[in-house]
């Protein structure tokens, strides 16, 4: 499962911004996070995914982390987040910088 599949992002907007300097800037951003499935359909599709025992365990972990990111969601539901995203001004506009 990619994040596309698990969730859509709705209602982005940007709160605030400050440009560090030429080369930086920093946005405050809010969103919401709306599942397409939920923890328990994820759960079901990996017990029916064949694979041998490292798949297993690998589709586990993943499990676990979900969780842990976003607790037991629901399809449907909406999980509003806030962050502080930081770009860099490269040859070709700004570029999130990968935390």
């Amino acid at each position: 499962n990619t994040p596309q599949s698990i969730f859509n992002i709705e209602n982005f907007r940007k709160i605030d911004g400050l440009q560090q300097d030429a080369q930086h800037y920093s946005a405050d951003v809010s969103y919401d996070l709306v599942f397409n499935k939920s923890l328990q359909d994820i759960a079901e599709q990996a017990q029916q995914t064949p694979g041998g025992a490292l798949d297993k365990l690998g589709a586990g972990m993943n499990l676990v982390s979900l969780s842990l990111l976003y607790g037991d969601f629901k399809a449907g539901e909406r999980l509003p987040r806030q962050q502080t995203l930081n770009l860099v001004k490269t040859e070709n506009g700004w570029r999130l910088v990968k935390e």
